[in-house]
């Protein structure tokens, strides 16, 4: 099997198209909106119909897939209307059978438009490694925002209940899920973000116990790579040594 996470465009991805990509072994595929608020779309120059992405994100769940959506809030010339849009877009979006919905707070990337415009008004600071680091942060208690109309912790608020809503909304309208949620963290896998992070919650409490485990993110050629730290007999037990 194989999934497809990079945020598929959705023009080409009718039932007949999402039925076979399923037979090839397809099991996941995310789509990328970006924006619940037509106005954001068009600002953003992002060329969708809100309804066809909708359309195929459906056929995506009738097929078997496990259906993901990407979201963005917190553009710089966002209002709150725009955000409540997208998180509207995203109980819809729940309530039709996507499973992941993530609402990622505005990044602006070097070689946008909008990073350049950004720059130009003196808003970023100079590039530096800081600010690369700062890129895709996540963190609901992060303080970064550059949208004018919504204040850091006014947005913070509006992505972390708007993610419980989706969530909530998503087991209630397919309560099999719950089943499968709990069946998948038993035996440790996850078809979804949520069940990825309940193996977290239960098995990193319980590494730690077992070998002095932690795990941390050290840079290495290609990405980020898990490193094992603690003390030094219990690795050596842990590799037989």
């Amino acid at each position: 099997t194989y999934q497809l996470p990079s945020g598929t465009r959705s023009e080409a991805l009718d039932r007949e198209v999402l039925a076979a990509l399923y037979r090839t072994g397809c099991r996941n595929i995310t789509y990328a909106p970006e924006s619940g608020s037509p106005r954001t779309l068009q600002r953003i120059k992002k060329r969708i119909h809100l309804d066809r992405v909708l359309d195929s994100m459906r056929a995506a769940h009738q097929v078997g897939m496990v259906a993901r959506a990407n979201l963005i809030v917190g553009f710089p010339f966002e209002t709150r209307r725009d955000v409540w849009q997208t998180l509207w877009f995203s109980l819809v979006m729940a309530w039709n059978g996507v499973e992941d919905i993530g609402l990622s707070p505005y990044c602006p990337y070097p070689g946008s438009e909008l990073y350049e415009q950004l720059r130009r008004e003196g808003v970023l600071p100079e590039m530096s490694n800081a600010y690369f680091a700062s890129l895709g942060w996540t963190d609901l208690t992060q303080a970064n925002n550059l949208c004018r109309g919504v204040g850091a912790a006014e947005l913070n608020f509006y992505r972390a209940a708007g993610m419980l809503l989706t969530i909530a909304l998503s087991l209630l309208r397919h309560p099999s899920r719950i089943a499968r949620t709990i069946r998948h963290v038993l035996r440790g896998d996850s078809e979804s973000n949520l069940e990825k992070r309940f193996n977290l919650l239960i098995r990193t409490p319980l590494l730690r116990r077992l070998g002095g485990v932690t795990m941390t993110a050290e840079p290495v050629a290609g990405g980020m790579a898990p490193q094992e730290s603690g003390n030094a007999d219990a690795r050596a037990a842990r590799k037989g040594e």
